[in-house]
């Protein structure tokens, strides 16, 4: 990526202003409780289900918890499961497909048919599965997330390589004897991961929404842990869902806001990696 990529990122209208909200919102996760000293845990038993006050500026929950405070904190651990999953997600099927694309034969095979075995399972009911035995923990959610994701970026990098290697570069480093290796990732990589970088950002999103349906049916992030997932989970119930809006509708407001700028900088990237690609 050089300066021609940001700036065609940067002419994407949309893309520039979601990585402007998305720069102020990662701030906010990091910096407002250090400064603001939240507290996102503990019930004020005097101010249980109380709208929005001085007190509280997003107003509590059902158990007198912070709502601002929890947003803050659950904010961090959406992002966190976005981003983390998406690397783990990488961190495997890069290789993996960068080794199935070259090599081909009894390797790629392989490989494929195992990336066919994960995705042909739903993916929701595989986690809900996988959670059930390991636990529902932050760091449990965000390796099963990634763990499961892999076969997409297998199969993209895979996809990719194979038109790669047929190309004159790769004829002319192998007839001078350069090894497989050095070929695979000196060569082909750098030319192969481009439509991989414009997936990153939908993996993240698609991550988020995977964890805040977890939550939503108790399975995800568990209390007294945060996030916008498991906050929007009180909207189950219908005294809450019809009277008590502060509670679940600024954590839905945020995630919604999140994706969508995740999406649109996804986008963005896209056309800054390929400006003859035609946006529809």
């Amino acid at each position: 990526m050089n300066n021609g990529f940001f700036k065609n990122l940067i002419k994407h209208k949309a893309a520039a202003v979601c990585l402007v909200i998305l720069a102020l919102e990662l701030l906010a996760i990091l910096l407002l409780p250090v400064f603001m000293e939240l507290d996102p845990y503990t019930s004020d038993v005097l101010s249980m289900n109380k709208a929005p006050s001085d007190a509280h500026i997003l107003g509590t929950d059902t158990l007198g918890r912070d709502i601002f405070a929890r947003l803050v904190y659950g904010g961090r651990n959406s992002l966190f499961i976005g981003v983390g999953s998406t690397i783990i997600s990488v961190l495997i099927g890069l290789p993996l497909g960068l080794l199935a694309g070259y090599y081909r034969g009894f390797f790629s095979t392989v490989i494929m048919r195992i990336a066919d075995m994960f995705m042909s399972f739903p993916s929701m009911v595989l986690i809900l599965v996988v959670v059930a035995l390991f636990g529902s923990s932050v760091w449990s959610i965000t390796v099963i997330i990634g763990v499961l994701g892999w076969p997409a970026v297998a199969r993209l990098l895979s996809a990719n390589v194979l038109s790669e290697r047929e190309k004159e570069y790769v004829l002319a480093a192998k007839t001078i004897g350069t090894r497989n290796s050095v070929i695979l990732w000196r060569y082909i990589l750098p030319n192969a991961v481009s439509p991989l970088w414009m997936s990153l950002a939908f993996r993240i999103s698609q991550a988020m929404i995977m964890e805040s349906g977890l939550s939503f049916l108790g399975a995800g992030v568990q209390p007294p842990e945060s996030s916008w997932g498991n906050i929007i989970q009180a909207a189950n119930n219908i005294v809450v869902l019809s009277s008590r809006w502060w509670i679940w509708i600024p954590a839905g407001l945020c995630l919604i806001v999140t994706i969508v700028c995740i999406n649109f900088v996804g986008e963005g990237i896209r056309d800054a990696l390929d400006p003859k690609l035609k946006r529809v």
